[in-house]
């Protein structure tokens, strides 16, 4: 599923000519990228300067849409975790990463609640799950399962898929 948020708010901040703009990119199954999302949340809540758009992949294509903005942007990034990078395009890394640019920039720390981070990530993956479920949502990259409402269902990439065709049926008959 895909989520792209962008969020801004009003507060207290340092004196800057230019706006921070950062980009989070992560699997709903990881719980580093709920992680990400609390640690942007927190910066947006405290510096009305900052920007942050988040993209939240469902796990079934992240790692081929990981790999999609690595190779594109020339991030030289191993694994399958969050991804964070900056409006000019340099790379932040991780979520670790992205915590200590946090503190040493704007002086800030996010004080570790494992039990947040778990619920957020078991909403993230609901969030995921629905989107899924919806006829609508198909994942751009990546080896999936989906089943639609008709019984239709099919298995592989969505590049290899081929529309079903044939009568339509509605409910009423």
């Amino acid at each position: 599923a895909r989520r792209k948020a962008e969020k801004q708010c009003s507060g207290s901040c340092r004196e800057r000519g230019s706006m921070d703009v950062f980009y989070l990119a992560g699997s709903a199954a990881d719980p580093e990228f709920a992680e990400a999302e609390l640690l942007a949340d927190l910066l947006i809540k405290t510096h009305p300067r900052a920007q942050v758009v988040s993209d939240m992949r469902n796990p079934c294509e992240w790692n081929e849409f990981r790999n999609k903005i690595t190779q594109s942007r020339g991030f030289t990034s191993s694994g399958n975790k969050a991804l964070i990078w900056r409006r000019d395009g340099r790379l932040i890394g991780g979520v670790k990463e992205f915590a200590k640019m946090l503190k040493d920039t704007y002086n800030m720390e996010l004080e570790q609640d494992k039990d947040l981070i778990m619920r957020i990530t078991r909403e993230n993956i609901e969030t995921a799950e629905q989107d899924a479920a919806e006829d609508s949502w198909t994942p751009s990259l990546g080896q999936y399962k989906k089943e639609w409402k008709d019984g239709n269902v099919f298995e592989g990439t969505w590049q290899a898929h081929r529309p079903h065709r044939g009568r339509v049926t509605f409910p009423d008959g």
